[in-house]
């Protein structure tokens, strides 16, 4: 039988069956108007329920372990207001799971119908204002939204930003909830820690998919961010990376997506950007063992890259810092001649690495920029850089030459002659690689 069909079936039933004196004028309901709802005895919503369960179990077994607790035929006689407070406890920790179960199955018409039974028998349009909420939100653009935030009373709270959509009866787009986890980070975090799997339970695509848009859209609204909005998603963010936890591809792919949005709007603390990648790390190998989906793949490597650029930037700056004249009261210090080798071994190690020329070309091309300073010591260490490159690279370089060579023409022509022969030997070296003499390119 049809929905339709079981409605108008509870209508015909309801007639006459309440007491006119005691019945109420209006209940709050998701199927029905608030007079017909109160023409409708909770006995005859049960098997309305029941039925709506029951094609939720053929969509997600887990449902199933509901079918003899909050929707059993005990429930019937239960008083929610009345229970002792370790029961009421109980129940409502059994109603919060089954909210969260159910944000993944909002859009199938049989969710309406159980949740009719949860808020006639349970009042949660009271007493789970937050979990329906959040339940409901990744389905905000339906007219189930907006029927279930019409029966909320929000009060002071932060989901009173939602009171608009009661009066106007319109799906409010996801601009609104943008703009008001903008103005309230709160708003944010508690989608974020939402979304974020836990013990036991993994949230379904819907829930994952609508949280990482939120998550974009936030960090492209705000002009600069700060360390306070991006404590609120790392949870979200690190979740998604870790293969151990998260079960949902779509976590992954938009953790990264994440990831390389802030890791390109502000700067991030050097600790942060080593955690980025470790995660980065064990998900690609994850992802690249057991997956056959290469786009999450490619995604992993384009966030690894991008993370590793951020840290490339303040090492490549060492290049043009001028060393102090002496080091003499700091007997500890490293020489000038330390840290350049150290400064060659870190850049070029992180691009062979990294092994994407999606680093390598940005890297040589900084690289490169430092060689034209005025100064020697930026000349030497930069044209150091790029012969380890093509010594490590070699035939994977010589995509960079037609970028190179020019550099290499103005080095050859330097007054300073450790310049001129360090360029002289890289000139030969790409020589021997490409299996021809480049003098007439320069």
């Amino acid at each position: 039988m049809s929905i339709t069909s079981q409605l108008q079936v509870i209508k015909s039933l309801s007639k006459g069956k309440e007491d006119q004196i005691h019945r109420p004028l209006t209940r709050p309901s998701v199927l029905f108007g608030p007079k017909e709802a109160a023409d409708i005895d909770l006995r005859l919503i049960f098997p309305l329920a029941q039925s709506g369960l029951d094609a939720l179990i053929e969509a997600d077994d887990r449902f199933s372990t509901y079918k003899t607790t909050i929707f059993s035929h005990a429930t019937l006689d239960i008083n929610r207001e009345k229970m002792p407070p370790k029961e009421e406890e109980k129940l409502n920790k059994s109603i919060c799971s089954y909210l969260q179960l159910l944000a993944g199955h909002l859009h199938l018409p049989a969710s309406l119908r159980t949740l009719e039974y949860l808020i006639r028998r349970y009042q949660i349009h009271i007493f789970n204002v937050e979990e329906l909420v959040l339940c409901a939100l990744p389905y905000h653009d339906t007219q189930a939204f907006v029927r279930i935030v019409q029966l909320l009373d929000f009060g002071n709270k932060k989901w009173a930003f939602l009171e608009g959509v009661k009066t106007s009866g319109a799906p409010p787009p996801r601009k609104v909830i943008v703009n008001q986890c903008v103005r309230d980070k709160g708003v944010l975090e508690a989608l974020c820690n939402y979304a974020s799997p836990m013990k036991g339970f993994q949230h379904s695509r819907p829930v994952i998919c609508f949280c990482t848009a939120v998550t974009v859209d936030v960090l492209g609204s705000i002009p600069k961010l700060d360390t306070d909005i991006l404590q609120r998603i790392l949870t979200f963010v690190f979740n998604g990376l870790n293969p151990t936890i998260s079960g949902i591809p779509d976590h992954g792919a938009g953790a990264l997506m994440i990831v390389g949005l802030v890791a390109t709007r502000t700067t991030l603390a050097y600790k942060l950007v080593q955690n980025m990648i470790l995660f980065i790390a064990q998900f690609a190998r994850h992802e690249a063992s057991k997956s056959s989906d290469l786009q999450r793949l490619r995604l992993a490597v384009v966030a690894l890259v991008t993370l590793v650029q951020v840290l490339l930037k303040p090492i490549i700056s060492q290049l043009i810092v001028e060393p102090p004249v002496t080091s003499n009261d700091f007997l500890d210090s490293p020489t000038v001649e330390e840290v350049d080798h150290y400064l060659v071994l870190c850049l070029g190690q992180m691009a062979v690495t990294v092994k994407s020329d999606v680093l390598w070309k940005p890297l040589n091309h900084e690289v490169l920029m430092q060689t034209r300073s005025e100064l020697v010591r930026p000349k030497i260490v930069g044209l150091k850089v790029i012969k380890y490159l093509v010594e490590h690279l070699r035939e994977e370089y010589l995509a960079f030459l037609p970028e190179t060579i020019p550099f290499l023409g103005e080095l050859l022509e330097d007054v300073e002659l450790p310049v001129k022969t360090l360029a002289q030997e890289i000139l030969r070296s790409m020589e021997a690689l490409s299996g021809e003499s480049l003098k007439e390119y320069l």
